[in-house]
């Protein structure tokens, strides 16, 4: 099926997006706030703080990598315990690198830092006001939606999501994939399904939460290297990006 096919069912008038790792890109958003908040200790070791900081961050992302390929079962640990444990490894050369109270506080430094200083993925602004000419844009996320207020301010997408446009799931009700929350979306603005488009970098929750709704879906896999592709499944098109300017050209 070509992408003029998917053209042909009809033009969208809602899309929806997740947040981290679709709008704000984590990994440089963690890596700023990585090298901040060490380059704010490291200045007193040593003259030439930056590639310091640049060889931590790289012992750190190969402690990383080691711990992801651990099978199943091989003891991966609770988030928490893994990031200090990297941190740990990033830092254990350095003065204080042993200190547990040290590795703490580094570690609430850092996610203070990416809270305050989310990183957008390149274009992002320009393709979401292209997108919103005639469209209603709206986030669907299953994190906290103070939280999620707070990095749209900070990141400068406020203008794009209002409050009333971003939708979590209710306490003690499952968010994506579950149904629920796509469907308040959904009735909140006032589309049907197979009026709205729903964009994400999770196939599991995105794509398929979308899909379970009737909703087409956009996976979005930043550094793919790929070509746009649009695919039509059993529940709907799947839509295949590498970047948000791929996708709002879709719509010209």
């Amino acid at each position: 099926m070509s992408m003029e096919q998917w053209k042909q069912t009809g033009s969208k008038k809602a899309i929806f997006f997740d947040l981290n790792g679709t709008l704000i890109d984590s990994g440089k958003t963690f890596e700023g706030a990585f090298i901040s908040a060490l380059e704010d200790v490291s200045g007193r070791w040593t003259a030439d703080s930056e590639q310091l900081c640049r060889h931590a961050l790289q012992l750190y992302r190969k402690e990383q990598e080691r711990r992801k390929a651990r099978p199943a079962g091989g003891g991966g640990g609770h988030h928490e315990a893994i990031r200090l444990a990297c941190l740990e490894k990033a830092v254990e050369g350095l003065p204080l690198g042993k200190n547990p109270a040290f590795i703490r506080r580094l570690d609430k430094t850092i996610r203070e830092k990416q809270e305050l200083h989310p990183r957008l993925y390149p274009g992002t602004s320009e393709a979401m006001s292209e997108m919103a000419q005639g469209r209603q844009l709206a986030l669907i996320s299953n994190g906290c939606r103070e939280r999620l207020l707070r990095r749209i301010s900070r990141s400068g997408l406020g203008s794009f999501f209002p409050a009333g446009h971003v939708f979590t799931a209710a306490p003690g009700r499952r968010g994506k994939p579950h149904p629920d929350v796509f469907r308040q979306a959904m009735r909140a603005l006032g589309v049907r399904p197979e009026e709205a488009l729903m964009v994400g970098d999770s196939r599991t929750k995105d794509v398929a939460g979308a899909f379970a709704v009737g909703m087409d879906a956009c996976w979005f896999r930043p550094g793919s290297g790929g070509a746009v592709v649009a695919a039509k499944k059993s529940r709907g098109w799947l839509l295949e990006v590498e970047s948000l300017e791929q996708l709002a050209a879709l719509f010209r």
